[in-house]
């Protein structure tokens, strides 16, 4: 299953009645034909907030009425168990490049390993 970044908080709690479920999901461009403010509706009484993908519209999680915690799809653990590690390459520090950072910013600007390199010169 893919997921994207556009991660939308929908809040039953707003839902009052019929109405106010049809106006939550056209605010948040939810298609009718995906979910009707009827069973949105039905919903309010066992989940509080769903928590969605904005583009494919796979629920992440939940908030149950009964409860505080988010509970995440299985689908959702899995793909987070999937993704791989972030690589961070070490760029090689140049001392031009840092004397014009200086220039710019300031010294204060000089991350850690910048000021390594200016202590071992």
């Amino acid at each position: 299953m893919n997921w994207s970044n556009n991660i939308v908080k929908l809040d039953l709690r707003m839902c009052k009645s019929l109405e106010d479920c049809r106006i939550l999901r056209d605010d948040n461009d939810i298609p009718q034909d995906l979910i009707s403010e009827e069973k949105l509706f039905s919903y309010k009484d066992v989940i509080d907030v769903f928590f969605y993908d904005k583009l494919t519209f796979n629920i992440i999680a939940i908030i149950s009425s009964d409860s505080e915690k988010i509970q995440f799809t299985d689908d959702f653990v899995n793909y987070m168990f999937d993704l791989k590690p972030l690589q961070f390459k070490r760029r090689k520090l140049d001392l031009d490049e840092i004397l014009d950072k200086i220039n710019l910013m300031g010294i204060k600007s000089l991350n850690q390993q910048e000021k390594r390199f200016l202590r071992k010169l």
